[in-house]
């Protein structure tokens, strides 16, 4: 077997390949896991994805074939909020059907390919389409197998790969509006209907779209909370509940919001009053 690693630019050459029938298969996974290990980050996919494929229900974005294939996240041959609610689920950390592609690579040819290649279905490409394209007869030197890229589920393209075979990681475009404590904040306790309940609000006053939060609580003490998203006609939400004491919450719009605002309360039906020491904001990303 013989390997080629692409360059910055995305080329790539296999050197002392023999004679004869040849099989050559994209691996874009390598390229994920060494952009992993340089970043330290394996998010590729994020609640502004969720935003993205929101815009292209609506008409307010357009894509390329390749890029609307990617916003299809749970792989029905449609791009609808069925797969913007797919991609949320699978920031805060929930596994199911309907995601379990998301973070997977489609691979495509990137032009016409020469007259000796014929493209197969690869084998790796189990929520494909993931291609191997077999050369009959190679004699000499071969060019213009040229690749293209998508991660499905990436919508907003923060992930994609060159005209000229490789990946292109670029950053994934997420901008947190300061630390945790300044972008996202728990309002005060407030006692209704026999709980405690906590307003998250995003302290933003510029435009914004996506919210990604993770709210560490004392579940001994307080017991494991209720969540609820302030329902908006353009707006979807996601959150799962780690009884060891963490809520994930992601919430996507369709339209940006501008202003703080509470986005979702939090109830804990334990009659002890939740104090400040017993629970925190440890991630708040807006975008």
């Amino acid at each position: 077997m013989r390997t080629g690693v692409t360059d910055s630019t995305g080329a790539y050459a296999i050197d002392d390949v023999p004679a004869g029938t040849v099989t050559v298969e994209p691996q874009p996974d390598q390229a994920q896991t060494l952009f992993a290990r340089e970043t330290g980050t394996t998010s590729l996919v994020t609640a502004r994805d969720a935003v993205a494929i929101l815009k292209v229900v609506t008409g307010a974005m357009m894509v390329s074939d390749l890029q609307r294939a990617a916003c299809d996240a749970n792989r029905d041959n449609q791009v609808t909020s069925r797969d913007a609610t797919a991609v949320l689920r699978k920031v805060v950390g929930i596994s199911e059907a309907d995601n379990a592609c998301v973070q997977s690579w489609m691979v495509r040819p990137a032009g016409e390919l020469p007259p000796i290649a014929t493209p197969t279905p690869a084998p790796s490409g189990s929520c494909g389409p993931r291609l191997q394209v077999a050369l009959a007869n190679v004699a000499q030197d071969v060019s213009g197998l040229d690749f293209v890229a998508a991660m499905i589920g990436d919508c907003d393209g923060s992930v994609t790969s060159s005209g000229t075979g490789g990946l292109v990681m670029r950053s994934a475009r997420r901008r947190p509006y300061g630390n945790p404590s300044s972008a996202v904040e728990l309002g005060r306790p407030q006692r209704a209907q026999n709980a405690w309940r906590i307003p998250i609000t995003v302290r933003e006053t510029g435009p914004w779209t996506a919210v990604t939060v993770r709210v560490r609580f004392d579940a001994r003490r307080l017991g494991l909370p209720r969540v609820r998203a302030v329902p908006e006609p353009d707006a979807l939400a996601a959150y799962r509940i780690d009884p060891s004491g963490a809520v994930h919450l992601a919430i996507a719009r369709a339209q940006p919001a501008t202003g703080g605002r509470i986005v979702a309360w939090l109830s804990f039906p334990n009659g002890e009053r939740p104090h400040r020491n017993y629970l925190r904001v440890t991630e708040g990303l807006v975008e």
